[in-house]
């Protein structure tokens, strides 16, 4: 149980793990998921590591079980709209909040998309890995994610579109990642762009700023402290955060490579296009 013993000790040393037992029945129940996804990993064989490269400089971050988020989803639900219905590509500016570096993501995404397409497009043009708990929260409180999870109490996000939660220009829409870790992004919607014909095909990452932060680093604050630890040499955390990096493979990991500004926008957008099974927003 060597990877879940590591993922612990480190969790306990940023905070992870008290802050799931403060109360929150949600963080409570993505750490109890996260512990039960490490073992699996190690039972099944597959704790070796991914090397990602949407960030810009290539850094390390776990395998999601099973097939990438890019693969779960062949196609959006925008594709199934009528010929006759238009679509228009909303422009969205999605922001990793209280990042001490700026990261966020502009992508375009037909309005007929659903919240779970949108899930998905986050994901990819972010560099996330997919494999913790999510949710939407629009302005008026109401939350949206996968409803099949009964104790969470979530509207479907697959019957309701972007454009009915992002009806105008300036609208946000909060989305969390990792229950546990608590990745908070905001998601403005920055203008409707007219159907000129693309349809969803227009569907694009046109521009982003900073890596995606590694999986399950302990959240906002602790990517800060790793990238001071990284950085250098001389801090105290400096030879276990690269060994963290390096991960249980004993992978060698290069701290000089890590650039928490750096950003990919080919590698984000290809990786975005994969849900057309294309790379580029004329292809």
């Amino acid at each position: 149980m060597e990877l879940c013993k590591k993922w612990e000790r480190f969790a306990l040393a940023r905070g992870v793990i008290q802050r799931a037992g403060a109360g929150s029945a949600l963080i409570g129940h993505d750490v109890r998921r996260r512990a039960d996804r490490a073992q699996r990993m190690e039972a099944s064989g597959e704790n070796r590591l991914d090397v990602c490269a949407l960030g810009g400089r290539r850094h390390r971050s776990h395998r999601t079980l099973g097939q990438p988020a890019a693969t779960r989803s062949t196609a959006l639900s925008a594709a199934r709209a009528p010929k006759s219905e238009e679509m228009p590509l909303y422009e969205l500016l999605i922001t990793l909040d209280g990042a001490h570096v700026q990261i966020d993501r502009r992508v375009l995404v037909p309005g007929q998309a659903t919240l779970a397409d949108l899930h998905v497009v986050i994901q990819l043009a972010m560099g996330w890995q997919d494999c913790h708990l999510h949710a939407f929260t629009d302005r008026n409180g109401t939350t949206y994610g996968d409803s099949t999870m009964s104790e969470l109490d979530f509207a479907e996000q697959s019957k309701f579109r972007v454009s009915e939660v992002l009806a105008e220009p300036g609208d946000e829409i909060e989305y969390e990642y990792d229950f546990g870790d608590s990745w908070h992004h905001r998601v403005e919607l920055v203008q409707i762009r007219p159907d000129e014909g693309q349809g969803i095909r227009g569907l694009a990452c046109i521009g982003g700023h900073g890596m995606c932060p590694p999986e399950d680093c302990g959240g906002i604050w602790s990517y800060a402290e790793l990238c001071d630890s990284l950085a250098d040499p001389r801090h105290r955390d400096h030879e276990e955060m690269v060994e963290w990096m390096g991960g249980i493979d004993e992978q060698p990991f290069d701290p000089s490579l890590f650039d928490p500004s750096a950003f990919d926008l080919e590698a984000a957008n290809t990786a975005v296009r994969t849900l057309l099974g294309q790379s580029r927003p004329d292809s």
